[in-house]
């Protein structure tokens, strides 16, 4: 025990220099600069590029034994732009004889830290694809399908139940006068039956029943004739449209009765047979669709035929010399062929006998037909 008072005043003791000791410090330019370390840091000028160069003062810690790491390299980027600029400046000292003044260049002159912090970015980024990310990745993309499978299967739980139960409902609240609630159920069901993609015979009766609802709740309050004599007559003198009607009542739901024939001109649009005038003036009412034109198609041979049909209305023209008659446009997107009996009855269908109800019938059963071959 005796000395150990010497013995760790000397292991905290700074060891003592044995000379100089010398530095050589390479340059962005690749020039080296040389000399000798100093008790404090030192800034000396490249002799070639007129750069500050930073050297570090005398260590005066104790040497490690073990062998110093490797210095890190420049990235592959920053030496050939080291490279490209010297060769640069070689090639004006030949051809001048003298080396210019240059000034230091943001980008390039830039620090040892910078430099190893780009080249560790660029090893981390050819690591991208590492055995724990493919297993994260898999993880990630079985969880998403299974909760993917796992909503669309309770989505058609759902839709086959809504499909059911909705129908009911819609049908129960459409016999009640309640049109506003069976448009709501029937719509549910007819999106229900989307989801299922059901393409059935019992799928387009509820799709049928949906847009019957919609005509139901949407129906006009006044008569035809009221709109079309109270438009015609605000009409100014030699104006050509109905600014009243296509106002006020474009958008209006109506259901006729009617017969219906092809103008055979070519057009697409059907006439249809209606007791509508103004002051003894026929009003000539036209529509087009796809189940209006094989409803006529199929009774070509027998004369105008009969259809129950709803549409809204959309636009009145008045008469004019090349028309003599006033003109009323139904919404051919809108338009579509009454179906069910029942709902006939109940925005207010009456029949005068047994044989007049026994030919509506008739009539709709036709039409259903119709719509079951078109889907």
């Amino acid at each position: 025990m005796a000395g150990w008072l010497s013995r760790a005043a000397d292991a905290f003791r700074r060891p003592t220099s044995s000379g100089p000791e010398a530095y050589d410090v390479e340059c962005d330019c690749r020039c080296r600069v040389r000399g000798n370390r100093s008790s404090v840091a030192q800034r000396r000028i490249c002799s070639l590029c007129s750069r500050a160069v930073f050297v570090l003062p005398v260590n005066v810690y104790p040497r490690a034994e073990s062998t110093p790491r490797e210095s890190v390299s420049l990235p592959i980027a920053a030496s050939l732009g080291v490279r490209k600029k010297q060769r640069q400046f070689l090639t004006k000292d030949t051809t001048a004889g003298k080396v210019p003044a240059e000034k230091p260049n943001r980008e390039t002159a830039k620090s040892p830290i910078r430099i190893v912090g780009a080249s560790l970015l660029l090893e981390t980024k050819e690591k991208q694809l590492t055995p724990f990310r493919i297993v994260i990745s898999a993880i990630l993309v079985l969880s998403t399908l299974t909760a993917w499978g796992m909503w669309h299967r309770h989505s058609i739980d759902a839709a086959k139940s809504t499909l059911f139960f909705a129908t009911e409902k819609g049908k129960q609240a459409f016999a009640d006068g309640d049109f506003n609630l069976a448009e709501r159920e029937l719509k549910k069901a007819r999106v229900a039956a989307n989801i299922l993609r059901r393409s059935d015979v019992d799928s387009v009766r509820i799709r049928w029943l949906s847009r019957e609802a919609s005509a139901a709740r949407g129906l006009a309050t006044d008569s035809l004739t009221d709109l079309v004599r109270q438009s015609l007559a605000d009409i100014n003198p030699g104006s050509n449209d109905a600014k009243r009607f296509d106002g006020l009542h474009a958008g209006t739901w109506c259901v006729f009765d009617c017969t219906v024939f092809s103008t055979g001109d070519g057009e697409q649009q059907c006439l249809l047979e209606i007791p509508l005038s103004i002051h003894g003036q026929p009003i000539r009412v036209e529509v087009g669709f796809e189940a209006l034109r094989r409803m006529t198609q199929r009774g070509a041979d027998a004369g105008p035929v009969r259809v129950i049909i709803a549409a809204q209305l959309q636009h009145l023209s008045p008469a004019t010399r090349e028309r003599p008659q006033p003109v009323l446009t139904l919404s051919n997107d809108s338009a579509f062929l009454w179906a069910n009996y029942e709902t006939y009855v109940a925005v207010g269908y009456q029949p005068y006998d047994g044989a007049e109800q026994a030919q509506t019938q008739s009539i709709l059963d036709a039409q259903m037909e119709v719509l079951e071959t078109i889907k």
